[in-house]
């Protein structure tokens, strides 16, 4: 929380201050995210004369959740009315524009009020609104509550604060519902409610730090398997290279020394070009397996010397741009995948150019590869898998271990696409 700003004049502030029992947690943005999503879930079916009031703090945060607050304010009866810093002077229809020095920009809540609903999240904004804190890391000391006093208390802040700045017809439903009769409700039950409510939020904290933790925990072990994988590719790669490889190039060479004299000794000629077409088969199979992408730690070194190479062996340009962001996240499953990808190009594509891009998003590695060769039927390429043409297989097989999202696009003559996601921690 920055020092010098000052708080008392926050919605939760008055709320703590009205029911000094309301129980207060420490939670994340997804916790947040969970009790508000199950707050809009009770409107929607509360019925008509309930009020929704929502402060977004910025509209980039309200731009996430606008489909959800539409169709909310679509249900017959409902008023909704989103709040939120806008980057221009227009507000959505219904909404109210906060100011920089209002005090709510400081708040996430969700007050819901109506003939049958109160219930009141508020959750103070423990780093500056503006911050660079990345999403997934903010945190809130929030209130969760039932008292219907509080949520009308809450409704009359709300209308004094924003003042002219609700439109007309949502601010008198506003005012309406904060004079209604109170609901038939008893004080210890209300309090044993908030009681049972801060529960949830505690468990709901414990269960996304357990999620947390078995991520990282799959996500190394994932990375210890690429690293093993690798390191057994390379062996494999340097015993074929010293034993198989020589036995092979040593048998050609005494077949070159053998001049054919008649037709049978013909068949001769015959084998040996069968063998040089399998010593080329078997040289390909090391490039692949033995393609240094280690010599630097740098992600984009790693990335350029697998382009250079497999574009070269496949005889097209690559066209590679990689995130500054994304080095250090992930950097041997990203190489594995472009690997993969690349050779699946060079040997099938028959293209001119391929793009890469890594891109770093908030908690994930995008991986979008692109070529504009000759594409292919997507129900032959199951064919292929079944006939053992797997490389497309093994790299979406790699983004799928490490629970990352794959999709591809193709058609005869339009090329071949990938977009893959790889899950990584978020940065901090």
């Amino acid at each position: 929380m920055t020092p010098d700003r000052d708080l008392g004049g926050t919605l939760h502030a008055t709320l703590c201050a009205l029911r000094p029992h309301v129980p207060r947690t420490v939670v994340s943005k997804s916790a947040m995210s969970i009790a508000s999503h199950l707050i809009e879930d009770l409107v929607d079916t509360a019925g008509a004369g309930t009020v929704l009031v929502s402060c977004f703090q910025l509209q980039r945060h309200w731009m996430v959740e606008h489909e959800r607050y539409d169709a909310l304010a679509a249900v017959p009866g409902v008023t909704v009315v989103p709040v939120f810093l806008p980057v221009a002077t227009m507000v959505a229809a219904g909404g109210a524009a906060l100011l920089p020095q209002d005090p709510m920009i400081d708040e996430w809540f969700v007050i819901a009020l109506g003939p049958t609903l109160s219930v009141t999240l508020a959750g103070l904004d423990l780093q500056d609104a503006a911050s660079d804190v990345p999403e997934s890391m903010r945190t809130f000391e929030a209130v969760l509550t039932t008292d219907a006093d509080v949520t009308r208390a809450a409704v009359r802040y709300v209308t004094d604060v924003l003042d002219d700045r609700i439109p007309p017809g949502a601010a008198e439903m506003l005012r309406h519902a904060a004079a209604a009769p109170p609901l038939s409700t008893v004080h210890h039950l209300t309090v044993q409610a908030d009681h049972l409510l801060a529960g949830m939020f505690d468990r709901i904290e414990r269960l996304r730090r357990q999620e947390r933790a078995a991520h990282q925990t799959s996500m190394r072990l994932h990375q210890e398997a690429l690293i093993a994988a690798d390191r057994e590719r390379q062996r494999l790669a340097e015993a074929l290279h010293d034993e198989s490889l020589q036995l092979l190039l040593a048998a050609s060479q005494d077949l070159h020394e053998v001049v054919p004299r008649d037709p049978e000794e013909r068949a001769l000629a015959s084998a040996r070009g069968l063998l040089e077409q399998g010593l080329g088969f078997l040289r390909e199979a090391l490039g692949t397996m033995y393609v240094e992408d280690r010599p630097t730690d740098r992600l984009e070194a790693r990335l350029d010397l697998l382009a250079r190479t497999l574009g070269e062996r496949g005889g097209f340009d690559v066209r590679l741009d990689v995130d500054p962001r994304a080095a250090g996240a992930a950097d041997d499953a990203v190489c594995a995948l472009v690997r993969e990808l690349l050779t699946n190009a060079a040997k099938h594509a028959r293209a001119g150019t391929v793009t890469v891009l890594v891109l770093r998003q908030a908690e994930a590695l995008l991986v979008d590869v692109a070529d504009d060769g000759v594409g292919a039927d997507p129900d032959r390429l199951a064919s292929a898998r079944a006939e053992g043409h797997i490389g497309l297989t093994l790299a979406q097989e790699r983004v799928t271990a490490a629970a990352g999202s794959w999709q591809l696009t193709t058609a005869p003559g339009a090329g071949l696409r990938v977009r893959a996601t790889i899950p990584v921690a978020a940065t901090g």
